[in-house]
C-alpha cells in the first residue's frame, strides 16, 4: 500500500531554487542537506506526514533544474495563513546572505489536494523520473549516483483511508522503487551498479514498466 494512501487530504509543496544558486545543488551532500532542512521545517510547521523527492530537471528542458517536492498530510491554507508557512520555509532554506547576494528568492508553490485522485496524480508525478539520460548531464550524473532522493518521515501505521483507481497497477513498480524495492519480487535493492547510456539499456530490448524505468530482460544461465 502506498503511504500516501492513509492521507484523508494532503497538501503539496514545490520549492524551486533561483538560477544562480544551482550551482551550489551539484552534490548529493547540497541535496540531501536542503532536504533534511525541508523535511525539518514542514515538521515544526505541524505536518507531521510526509514523503519529499527531487526533480532534477523540467518537462520541457534538459537543463539543470532542480525543485524539491513534498507531499504532506495536511488541509487547506487561507491566505495569510500560507504566506506565513512560505515565508518561514524560506528562511529555512535559503539565507539572507545568499538572497542578498542573488537578489532572488525561492519560489513556492502550495496546492491543496482534496480527494483521493487528487492525490494519486501528484503522488504518480512526484515519484516519476526526471533524470531520464545520463548524456544530458555526464558529471552531474556521476556526482548524483546512488543518492537516495525519496524519503519519508513521519509514523505509517494508520489503515488506506480509500483504494487505489485501476490504473494504480501501472505506478506500483515506481512506488516499490521509489521505497528502494525490486519491483519484480520486492527485496530491497542494492544499487552497486555502474551508470549506463540510455542508448545502451534500449539496445536490450527492456521492458518500460513507468517513465524512465526500464526491466531488462532476465540473463541467460551460462550452459554447463
Amino acid at each position: 500500500m502506498p503511504k500516501a494512501q492513509q492521507f484523508e487530504e494532503a497538501g503539496y509543496w514545490v520549492v524551486t531554487y533561483p538560477e544562480e544558486v544551482r550551482p551550489l545543488l551539484h552534490t548529493k551532500k547540497a541535496l540531501a542537506r536542503q532536504a533534511k532542512k525541508l523535511r525539518d521545517v514542514l515538521r515544526e510547521l505541524g505536518y507531521h506526514r510526509g514523503l519529499q523527492r527531487w526533480h532534477y530537471f523540467g518537462e520541457q528542458s534538459h537543463k539543470y533544474h532542480p525543485h524539491q517536492n513534498a507531499l504532506v498530510e495536511g488541509g487547506y491554507l487561507e491566505p495569510a495563513q500560507l504566506e506565513r508557512q512560505k515565508d518561514i520555509i524560506r528562511k529555512a532554506l535559503f539565507s539572507a546572505t545568499l538572497s542578498h547576494a542573488t537578489g532572488k528568492q525561492l519560489d513556492i508553490h502550495y496546492s491543496y489536494l482534496k480527494d483521493p485522485k487528487q492525490i494519486f496524480h501528484k503522488l504518480k508525478y512526484i515519484t516519476r523520473a526526471t533524470f531520464l539520460d545520463e548524456l544530458w548531464n555526464e558529471a552531474l550524473a556521476h556526482r548524483l549516483y546512488r543518492f537516495r532522493n525519496c524519503n519519508t518521515w513521519g509514523t505509517w501505521d494508520s489503515p488506506a483511508a480509500w483504494e487505489l483507481p485501476s490504473q494504480a497497477e501501472k505506478l506500483k513498480p515506481l512506488l516499490q522503487l521509489a521505497e528502494n524495492r525490486c519491483p519484480v519480487c520486492g527485496t530491497p535493492l542494492n544499487w552497486n551498479k555502474r551508470l549506463f547510456p540510455l542508448v545502451l539499456v534500449l539496445l536490450e530490448n527492456p521492458t518500460e514498466i513507468a517513465k524512465g524505468i526500464y526491466l531488462l530482460p532476465p540473463i541467460p544461465e551460462r550452459p554447463p
